[in-house]
């Protein structure tokens, strides 16, 4: 019938309205993690090119906001930094995924800040930190170094990166 698909088209017109009003966002319109507001200068910004020269790596390439949080890479590996929510103990106990889900160990390199971290045995892999912060907000900061990289320039770096 003519009046069916009329008011349906009515209601497709007043979903794609709201969804174009709200950004899609599924929260209240603050930048939260997730939002989307992040862009690729802020990303610059949050992940500087000083942090490339505590790796001892090459000039950085652009800075990229991803839906995760920000990227940004060289030839000898790539930097995420990225927001959170959740409870900070769960998110620790599952921060290691390599050949399984193992919990990081607390980073105590990292004076006055509740933190725990993965690191690689060697100078090459990921090193994963997560940072508590107020609430139940969390940053993570991930260091793929794939060329040979010493352990303390990648811990300088993340102390950089979280400061």
């Amino acid at each position: 019938m003519p009046w069916h698909s009329r008011r349906m088209r009515t209601r497709v017109a007043a979903v794609l309205l709201l969804l174009a009003l709200t950004g899609c966002s599924g929260g209240n319109g603050d930048d939260e993690p997730g939002s989307g507001k992040t862009t690729d200068a802020d990303c610059a910004e949050r992940i500087p090119t000083t942090v490339f020269d505590a790796l001892r790596w090459s000039p950085p390439k652009d800075a990229e906001a991803t839906v995760s949080g920000c990227h940004r890479e060289t030839d000898q590996g790539y930097v995420e930094v990225r927001d959170r929510t959740g409870d900070y103990d769960k998110l620790c106990q599952t921060l290691n995924r390599s050949g399984g889900v193992a919990p990081g160990k607390p980073a105590d390199w990292l004076a006055g800040l509740t933190a725990c971290a993965v690191e690689p045995k060697g100078d090459v892999g990921q090193t994963k930190v997560l940072v508590k912060r107020s609430g139940d907000l969390v940053t993570q900061v991930t260091v793929t170094a794939v060329s040979s990289t010493d352990r303390k320039d990648v811990r300088a770096a993340v102390a950089d990166l979280i400061a």
